[in-house]
């Protein structure tokens, strides 16, 4: 009997727990969505130090107009000062910028770009949580850096020839959640503990 209540509570927590972290998906658009335009209020309100996670395909691709400015939402690709585009975003044929496989789209052609004192590439994912920012990029996973509403935008100064958005999956678990998963890893503990005799 306790083997059945064990796995039934394991099960239960591990179920309950998936759910509570499902998280919400936004849609973030280059253009509307730009840092110095309206950046997107999310559902989101967290407390600091409150853990977050945050993840973007890195084949989703957005752009700041004309080739090659077109990134994940890591941003733009590095080079080096004055030299040519080294790496940088190169086309697979089937990607959004419509591009031959093989052509650079993307390459880091600005360098970083600093606002309201905070500095990341451009192109970026950037998050802002009341007034401080934190770069996002393909992945964020850790505490909240702020109390407040958590807002999403685009990195970049000119944005009226911005395209194309990126799809962002965020995931709060919630304390009851982490409560879950504890009485889960219990359930699975009295389930293994011998029998007295």
């Amino acid at each position: 009997m306790r083997k059945i209540i064990a796995t039934l509570a394991f099960g239960a927590g591990l179920t309950m727990a998936s759910h509570a972290q499902a998280g919400l998906i936004f849609d973030v658009d280059a253009r509307a969505n730009a840092s110095l335009n309206s950046p997107l209020p999310t559902t989101v309100f967290l407390s600091a130090g409150q853990f977050l996670d945050i993840a973007v395909d890195p084949d989703d691709l957005w752009n700041a107009g004309d080739l090659p400015r077109w990134s994940n939402a890591g941003g733009l690709a590095t080079v080096p000062t004055g030299g040519l585009p080294v790496g940088g975003l190169f086309a697979t044929g089937t990607d959004d910028s419509g591009q031959p496989a093989g052509t650079l789209i993307g390459a880091d052609i600005f360098g970083l770009l600093t606002q309201d004192g905070f500095t990341a590439p451009y192109g970026a994912l950037v998050g802002k949580i009341d007034s401080t920012y934190f770069n996002i990029g393909t992945s964020f996973t850790g505490p909240a850096p702020a109390t407040g509403g958590l807002y999403l935008m685009y990195w970049d100064t000119t944005f009226t020839d911005n395209t194309d958005g990126i799809r962002v999956h965020v995931a709060v678990p919630e304390p009851a959640t982490l409560a879950l998963l504890g009485l889960a890893l219990a359930g699975l503990g009295l389930a293994r503990r011998p029998k007295s005799r």
